[in-house]
């Protein structure tokens, strides 16, 4: 397979709701995130390339040593980029400078 992603991907593990339509297929674990999407683990049998999905997605609080980020929850749209065995790669169809903010903080707390 082909990588088309670009920038960094932070293997954060955050709870994900998908939503679709108006209907919940339920709470998944992120694999890793970034700007540009995410991979969520054990969903692929709700979706198929090219869903728009919603995401709520809830950012746990991350402490490492004296500095900890609070927990945020965010609800954005995303395109489904491709399925596999373990789950799905998404892209995010919605830009969302207040979540962004967030991701970076966790990035400089998680290294």
């Amino acid at each position: 397979m082909v990588e088309h992603r670009n920038g960094f991907r932070l293997p954060l593990r955050f709870t994900a709701q998908l939503w679709c339509g108006g209907r919940q297929y339920g709470s998944y674990t992120t694999r890793d995130i970034s700007h540009g999407g995410l991979f969520i683990e054990d969903c692929q049998a709700h979706l198929s390339s090219g869903d728009f999905v919603s995401i709520k997605l809830t950012t746990g609080k991350l402490k490492t040593g004296p500095a900890t980020q609070q927990a945020d929850m965010f609800i954005m749209r995303a395109l489904v980029v491709h399925v596999c065995d373990s789950g799905a790669g998404l892209m995010w169809a919605d830009s969302n400078e207040s979540f962004y903010r967030v991701l970076d903080n966790l990035a400089d707390l998680a290294a």
